[in-house]
C-alpha cells in the first residue's frame, strides 16, 4: 500500500507539473501575439509625432549673466528662465524647450555659465527647441 501511495503521488505531482507547463506555454504565446499586435501601432504613431517641420534655424550666444544678481540657490533656475524668454523674444515664437544636455551644462558645478551658445530651431506650431551649438 506505502508503494501504491507513492506512485499515485509522484503520479499526480507529474500531472500536475505538465499542466503547469502547458499553462505556462499558453500564456507565453498568448503575451507573444500580443507583443506583435500592440507595438507596431505605437511604433508608428510616436514616429508621427516625432516628426517636425523645421521652418526656421539659427545660432545664438545667450547672455545669462543676470542670473548672479540672484541668491546662490536660485541662480541656476533664474539662468533657465532667461534663457526660455531669449529663445522667445530672439525667435518670436509661443514657448521654449531646452534640451537636457543644455540644461545640464548650464547647470554644471552649482553655478550657470555666464554666456552660453546655443542652436534655435523653431518649428510650424511656434516652438523654439534649444540645443547646446557645437
Amino acid at each position: 500500500m506505502a508503494e501504491e501511495k507513492f506512485e499515485d503521488k509522484t503520479l499526480r505531482k507529474k500531472e500536475e507539473i505538465k499542466i503547469k507547463e502547458g499553462e505556462a506555454e499558453k500564456k507565453e504565446e498568448k503575451a507573444k501575439e500580443e507583443e506583435k499586435k500592440a507595438p507596431a501601432g505605437k511604433k508608428e504613431e510616436k514616429k508621427e509625432e516625432k516628426k517636425t517641420e523645421i521652418v526656421l534655424e539659427r545660432k545664438y550666444t545667450a547672455n545669462l549673466s543676470r542670473a548672479y544678481a540672484k541668491p546662490k540657490t536660485k541662480k541656476a533656475n533664474t539662468a533657465i528662465t532667461l534663457l526660455k524668454e531669449f529663445c522667445v523674444r530672439h525667435m518670436k515664437g509661443k514657448s521654449a524647450s531646452i534640451e537636457p544636455k543644455l540644461n545640464d551644462v548650464i547647470r554644471a558645478a552649482g553655478r550657470p555659465l555666464k554666456k552660453v551658445s546655443v542652436l534655435l530651431q523653431k518649428d510650424k506650431e511656434g516652438v523654439v527647441y534649444a540645443k547646446l551649438a557645437q
